[in-house]
Parts: structure tokens; sequence; C-alpha cells
């Protein structure tokens, strides 16, 4: 069912199915399906969109925090687009943070989740100091050198200092 929807639209085909169906039960896993196959088409785009239906429809499920950093890896290292890794990764951090909606509905796996939440967090700290660094240079410590005399200002020093004895 899953390789169906993705030929035929991904994640909104999956929806529109599933909305015209009084039994659900699938849905979540169908999803998970949908964008695992998306991702490893290439369709990464899709995929992401599958991943985010299935936060929308399951903000509580088990396989939210595999497939949150999913979009963080697909991001960060198969379309290479730092800003969006960097709020997939606020997204995770806000996402399973303690006492909220999922992190109170799986204690079992809130220490799992504090783990790899403090990581992303140290990366998105990372990130954001890089970004920092790239646009004060000065602030890194990577002060430009100081300029280098104009060359004629140079020679005339010379020329006067030769040519006055």
């Amino acid at each position: 069912m899953a390789v169906s929807f993705t030929q035929i639209g991904g994640a909104a085909a999956a929806e529109r199915y599933f909305a015209s169906r009084p039994d659900t039960t699938d849905r979540i896993q169908v999803l998970r399906r949908i964008a695992a196959r998306l991702r490893d088409q290439g369709d990464f785009s899709g995929a992401v969109a599958a991943y985010q239906e299935l936060f929308d429809v399951a903000p509580g499920d088990t396989g939210a925090l595999s497939a949150q950093t999913e979009v963080i890896d697909i991001y960060q290292s198969r379309t290479l687009e730092p800003n969006k890794a960097q709020a997939a990764r606020l997204a995770f951090v806000d996402r399973f943070a303690p006492g909220f909606t999922w992190s109170a509905s799986h204690p079992d796996l809130a220490k799992q989740a504090a783990t790899m939440r403090e990581q992303i967090l140290r990366d998105a700290a990372q990130y954001e100091l890089a970004a920092a660094q790239e646009t004060h240079p000065v602030a890194a410590g990577n002060a430009p050198p100081p300029a280098a005399p104009a060359a004629p200002a140079a020679a005339a020093d010379r020329r006067t200092h030769y040519t006055a004895a």
C-alpha cells in the first residue's frame, strides 16, 4: 500500500485515502513506510512532507523520535540545507521537551529522548556559533590582517631617506 502511495502522490495521497475511510488503524504505519520509501528513492522533500504528516496525525507516536531525527538527517546530510536542519533541530527540542505531550506519554523512552535532545541542542548551539563567526570575524578572533602601506607612499619614503643625506 505504501509503495502505491509513493507512486501516486505520497503522504497527500495517503491522507486523501484515509480521510474517506472510517477505520484508520494502519494510517501511522503506512505514513512511516511512505516516508522511508520516498527517502530511499531520493525524494527528500516528499519524505519530509510524509514525516510532517505523521507528526500532525500522531504527535504522540513512539516512532516520532526517529522520524524527527530522519528529518534532521535529510536536511543536514542529504539536501545540504543547514538552515532547515537547524529548524528541524529546534523542532526536535520543542517536540521532545520534558513535560510535553510526547514525553508524558512515553516515560520509558524519556531518558533516550533526553540524551538525544541534549546532543541536538549542542549541535544547534554549534551551528549558531559557526554562523555568528562567519558574520562577525572579529568576534571569532579571525580579524583580517592590518592593511599593508600603499606602495607609492612606501617608495616615496625610501627615496627621501636616500636622497636626504
